[in-house]
């Protein structure tokens, strides 16, 4: 899981430009992939394209919560 931290936090911050929000997105797309089976038994290649997609859904869920959080105030 080390190896994919700076992975994750690199896209997920290139996606978001939010320290914070880019660390948190990271952490739940690890988090996520660590309990994924196919995850686990994976090669080097497959790891990478799951935590790629789980940055990117956890990301747009970020911006889908901050925008609500905007529209509410």
């Amino acid at each position: 899981m080390r190896q994919f931290e700076v992975y994750a936090y690199r896209a997920a911050y290139y996606l978001l430009q939010q320290e914070e929000a880019a660390s948190a997105a990271a952490a739940d797309a690890l988090l996520q992939s660590f309990h994924d089976e196919a995850f686990r038994n994976g090669d080097e290649l497959s790891r990478q394209q799951i935590i790629k997609k789980r940055v990117i859904r956890s990301c747009l869920n970020h911006l889908r919560e901050a925008r609500r959080a905007r529209m509410a105030e």
